[in-house]
């Protein structure tokens, strides 16, 4: 994982390998899951596939974060609200079976989407501006969840990895830190707001088939410097 690979192409060859693992600082290399060849039958390496979108974002009072993934034989959304003063965690998951409502795009520039009768996420990117829209009426029992969010993607390094599992099953990710944030979320009946001057965003976006049985630890820190 210490190669730095630069050359622009496919991710996975013919045969379902990855073509160059290593790191990047950019997703220099295409996202192809078509190529994805565990088994012969194309419908069970579709159901192996793993895909999300996550963001987060962190104030100096809290933490919230959105996901839209898609784990091959079933669909998930969830979000989660940290207080960083009173403790207070709040998480709520919706599963879908086969991922039915949900799309998730082929590279992070892509739009990703999930509706369920008045449930919708939406992920959007136009130029360097992200855009997040969740609207979840029966998130955390009923205490609903609303937001509304303006990531500003500022041109600079991003942590991208292509990493190996065995031979045919691989981990594609990009983590895009410090993007400044504006906008508000309403969780219980109680507004929360931001501006770009306050909150910074980050962008988890992974593509991968991974092990059945598998786990793994990752942290990630965003936050202002005195001198901005």
């Amino acid at each position: 994982m210490q190669k730095l690979v630069s050359n622009k192409g496919d991710l996975l060859g013919a045969n379902g390998e990855l073509i160059e693992k290593g790191y990047s600082t950019t997703p220099v290399r295409t996202y192809n899951p078509e190529n994805v060849s565990l088994y012969p039958v194309s419908l069970l390496n579709k159901m192996r596939i793993k895909e999300w979108d996550y963001y987060g974002i962190t104030t100096m009072d809290y933490f919230v974060s959105a996901t839209i993934s898609h784990i091959g034989y079933a669909g998930l959304i969830f979000v989660y609200y940290i207080d960083f003063k009173t403790k207070q965690y709040i998480e709520d998951t919706l599963i879908t079976p086969l991922g039915k409502g949900f799309t998730l795009g082929r590279s992070s520039d892509d739009d990703s989407y999930f509706k369920k009768d008045n449930i919708t996420f939406t992920f959007k990117k136009k130029g360097i501006e992200r855009e997040v829209y969740v609207n979840w009426p029966q998130f955390g029992k009923g205490k609903g969840f609303h937001a509304h969010w303006i990531i500003k993607q500022t041109p600079h390094d991003s942590i991208v990895m292509m990493t190996p599992i065995g031979k045919k099953r691989f981990y594609y990710n990009q983590k895009i830190n410090c993007m400044p944030a504006n906008g508000a979320f309403i969780l219980g009946g109680k507004e929360y707001g931001f501006n770009f001057n306050q909150a910074l965003a980050t962008l988890d976006w992974g593509r991968g088939v991974w092990e059945y049985t598998s786990f793994w630890n990752w942290a990630s820190a965003s936050w202002f410097l005195p001198d901005g």
